[in-house]
C-alpha cells in the first residue's frame, strides 16, 4: 500500500501558533496520512507537558527580554527556541509509528550535509559530544508526535540566560530538564539546508522511497487551530497546567515548616504539622497576584485564634516572603 506522507512548512515563526497547528494534524490527522513538518519561532522558551516553569525557566529574565513562554502537549525538558534553530516533527498512525526508524532518518539527514551525529539514551542527538538536539514525544490513542528542536546556529548564552536545569527539589513534582553540555551546527549550516536534508531523510525512510520532488502540503486554515493557539497563550495553560507543589513556612511555635499548597497554579491551603487541619486559602496566582497578607491574617484569626496575634502575623509574613521568592 503506497504511504501518503505530506510535507508541510509553517509560515509563521509565532511559537503559539505553531504548536497549536502541530497539534491540530496530531488529533484531526487522516487515516492513512503522515505529516512531515517543519517551522521556527522567533525568541521563545518552551517547556514540556509536565514541567514547572518556576524551575526551569529564570521567568524575571525572560519578561525582561520579551520572549514568549510556551508549554507544549508533549513531554520532556524546557528549550530555547530562536532563529537559528530548525523544528521538526513527525506525526503518524501510532500503529505504524517506529521510534528508531525516525531517529535513523534524522542521523542520515544530517550526515547528507556532512553532520556527524549519534543519538543517546536519552533520545538527545549529540554532535562532538554536545546536545544539538532534544526530542519530545506525545501520544493519542490514534497518533503519534515525534518531535525535535535542531540548534544549527542558536544564541546559546541565551540557554543559559533563561534555562536553569540544576534545580532538584523533592517539594516539586513534574519532569525537570536535564542538564547537558550544548552545541549547535555552527554557521556553515543553514536551517534551509537542514531542513530539505531531514525531509528527504524522513521521507525516504517513512514512505521506503526516495522522492523525486517533496510533495508539499497546504496548511490548514488558520480558523481550523485558532481558538487552540490563543487557549496555549493563556496563564491558565503556561502556568495553570503546572504538576502540585508546596511552600514551606518557617515557624517558630512548632520548629517545623507550615506548608503552603499550590495546585495549578494557584494557593489552596495552608497545612500545620503534625496534624490534618487544612485552612483553605483564596486562589491566588503563584507569580502573578500579590499574596494579601491582611487578608491572610484575617482568615488565620477566624481558623485558629488559638494561634494568637503575634503567631498569626509571623506565619501571615513567612508566606509573604515565601510567596515572593523565586523557587529553589
Amino acid at each position: 500500500m503506497r504511504t501518503d506522507i505530506h510535507v508541510m512548512y509553517f509560515e509563521s515563526c509565532d511559537v503559539f501558533d505553531n504548536l497549536a497547528l502541530e497539534e491540530t494534524l496530531l488529533v484531526e490527522r487522516s487515516e492513512a496520512d503522515i505529516f512531515i513538518a517543519f517551522y521556527q519561532n522567533t525568541d521563545s522558551v518552551v517547556i514540556g507537558r509536565h514541567q514547572n516553569p518556576w524551575i526551569e525557566c529564570d521567568i524575571a529574565a525572560v519578561r525582561a527580554d520579551r520572549v514568549a513562554l510556551a508549554r507544549r502537549v508533549s513531554g520532556g525538558g524546557a528549550v530555547y527556541h530562536d532563529s537559528g534553530n530548525l523544528n521538526y516533527s513527525v506525526i503518524v498512525r501510532r500503529d505504524r509509528y517506529d521510534r528508531d526508524a525516525v531517529f535513523a532518518a534524522v542521523l542520515s539527514g544530517l550526515a547528507d550535509i556532512d553532520v556527524v551525529a549519534q543519538r543517546n539514551e536519552r533520545n538527545d542527538i549529540l554532535v562532538g559530544g554536545a546536545k544539538v538536539s532534544g526530542t519530545a514525544f506525545r501520544h493519542t490513542k490514534e497518533s503519534t508526535l515525534h518531535h525535535g528542536t535542531l540548534l544549527i546556529d542558536s544564541r546559546l548564552d541565551r540557554i543559559e540566560r533563561y534555562l536553569h536545569n540544576r534545580r532538584r527539589s523533592k517539594r516539586f513534582r513534574g519532569i525537570r530538564s536535564v542538564e547537558s553540555r550544548v552545541g549547535d551546527l555552527g554557521s556553515a549550516v543553514t536551517p534551509a539546508a537542514a531542513r530539505d536534508a531531514l525531509a528527504r531523510a524522513l521521507f525516504r525512510t517513512l514512505a521506503g522511497r526516495s522522492p523525486d520532488a517533496l510533495p508539499t502540503t497546504a496548511l490548514p486554515p488558520r480558523s481550523q487551530y485558532q481558538d487552540r493557539r490563543d487557549e496555549l497563550a493563556t496563564w491558565e495553560w503556561v502556568y495553570g497546567t503546572t504538576p502540585d507543589f508546596t511552600l514551606e513556612l518557617p515557624f517558630s511555635i512548632v520548629n517545623r515548616p507550615v506548608k503552603l499548597h499550590v495546585h495549578r497554579g494557584c494557593a489552596t491551603t495552608l497545612s500545620f504539622p503534625g496534624t490534618d487541619r487544612q485552612i483553605p486559602l483564596p486562589a491566588w496566582r503563584y507569580g502573578h497576584d500579590v499574596l494579601d497578607a491582611a487578608q491572610l491574617q484575617s482568615i488565620l484569626v477566624a481558623q485558629v485564634p488559638e494561634l494568637g496575634t503575634a503567631a498569626i502575623h509571623q506565619l501571615a509574613a513567612a508566606a509573604v516572603e515565601a510567596w515572593s521568592k523565586e523557587l529553589l
